[in-house]
């Protein structure tokens, strides 16, 4: 998406090595404004694990809840992870990656909000050997 300057709609990408992507789309006046995807990586001897906290950080009295899916795109196998979230709460999940050999790509989606958008996408180390993803 291509937006002129001064609109109301973002999106960023961020590249790193081992296949590093994070994408950040949405728009700044519907349901996702106040959603925060915070992921945490971790990788040791037997675990590959990607934690997500995602919060809903609405603070206007006729804030409501949003409903976030969580969709593997590739990788790992499953069906989508649905998590309604109230005004002002959190919520955390996590995935374990050791079975594809560290490789994750998800998409995090708001619904209500199109725009909305977190790609989160690498690979987690974990002091082995690893295979190209």
């Amino acid at each position: 998406m291509i937006v002129p300057f001064g609109g109301v709609f973002y999106d960023v990408t961020v590249l790193g090595p081992n296949r590093f992507l994070r994408d950040f789309a949405g728009s700044w006046y519907e349901a996702g404004a106040a959603v925060e995807v915070t992921s945490v990586v971790t990788g040791g001897e037997g675990t590959r694990t990607l934690a997500l906290t995602i919060a809903n950080r609405a603070e206007a009295d006729d804030a409501e809840a949003v409903t976030v899916t969580i969709t593997h795109t590739a990788y790992a196998e499953g069906e989508p992870e649905q998590h309604p979230i109230e005004p002002g709460a959190e919520v955390e999940t996590s995935f374990d990656f050791d079975s594809t050999d560290g490789w994750y790509d998800i998409d995090v989606a708001v619904d209500g909000d199109p725009a909305f958008r977190r790609r989160l996408t690498g690979h987690i180390e974990n002091g082995q050997p690893s295979v190209t993803g």
